[in-house]
């Protein structure tokens, strides 16, 4: 379990991270969503005893990190944006050290460390330099450190950032299959497709928790209104004249035409005729099934936390 309770951090007088809460119970993944610069790598830095916070506490498989540091960070797994790696180790010395500072040995670690080689695609590489591997083979490195030790909990920064379609497969694959042993994931990601493998998400903006759901929620339709595409409408200045009507909660002008969001109990032919009124043209208005993108951007933008899931897992 990752337990962070009241934790908060400023620079030069600058907060980057209010006061954050969050649990991350064992065999969940979370991830923490965002746009840059919205507090997600620096709430994982604390969380991994890299950088202090000005307040509050985290615990590790509770075990305070700042009262038994060495305790707490020995049940952990880091991934940090970069990787953080050794360009002159190997990949197998890499994973060697990360094993012995955490006295894991025998059979079952090396059983653990030639499934993630298969998994992540290092098998053949185990004998190079980091130095030697391409930017993908190196976040697999990367990850597969943090996990070789088959951590209690596991906190991985952008872990898939800039891999190509199969290479995300694995990263996938091995994070669950850590989780079904019963880890703590927490992962950060400002890409929606990281989102729909989570179990939650925890979307953050400047530096403030705004929104915290179970992703299975975000795929269901009680999130109280439905979106209508006008693909008549093809000026920005309909987008602005939708807003107009009570119907419609927001709207937006994209790909070249208006998208809307209305109340879950209005009608297609009822907001329709508020349109017609407002001087938007409305042939062709059709429903059209809202994208986990724009599930989590109404979430944001409503700014609401569950409140059946305080504690996420």
């Amino acid at each position: 379990m990752i337990e962070i309770r009241g934790v908060s951090k400023a620079y030069s007088g600058r907060t980057v991270l209010h006061t954050t809460d969050l649990v991350v119970a064992g065999g969940t993944v979370v991830c923490v969503f965002g746009p840059n610069g919205s507090g997600k790598s620096t709430l994982l830095q604390i969380t991994a005893g890299v950088t202090p916070p000005d307040a509050g506490e985290v615990r590790i498989d509770a075990v305070d990190l700042r009262r038994s540091p060495h305790a707490a960070r020995s049940r952990l797994g880091f991934m940090p944006q970069g990787g953080g790696l050794y360009e002159r180790l190997t990949v197998t010395r890499h994973i060697e050290l990360e094993l012995s500072l955490r006295s894991r040995t025998g059979a079952s670690a090396k059983e653990r460390v030639a499934r993630l080689f298969d998994g992540l695609g290092l098998r053949d590489l185990v004998d190079e330099p980091a130095a030697n591997l391409s930017g993908g083979m190196r976040q697999m490195l990367a990850l597969c450190r943090a996990l070789c030790a088959w951590p209690a909990a596991a906190l991985l920064d952008e872990p898939t950032a800039g891999l190509d379609g199969s290479h995300r497969d694995n990263v996938w694959r091995a994070v669950r299959e850590l989780a079904e042993d019963g880890s703590a994931v927490l992962v950060s990601s400002h890409d929606v497709d990281d989102v729909a493998e989570c179990d939650a998400v925890v979307c953050m903006s400047s530096g403030v928790v705004v929104a915290a759901v179970p992703v299975e929620a975000l795929h269901q339709d009680g999130l109280g209104r439905k979106k209508a595409c006008l693909p008549r409408a093809v000026r920005r200045t309909d987008a602005v004249a939708a807003l107009k009507c009570p119907s419609v909660l927001a709207a937006s002008f994209q790909g070249g035409c208006v998208s809307v969001w209305v109340k879950g109990s209005a009608s297609l032919d009822a907001v329709s005729a508020e349109l017609n009124e407002h001087g938007v043209d409305t042939a062709g208005i059709r429903h059209e099934e809202p994208t986990l993108e724009d599930r989590l951007r109404h979430v944001m933008e409503r700014g609401s936390v569950d409140p059946t899931r305080r504690d996420h897992g």
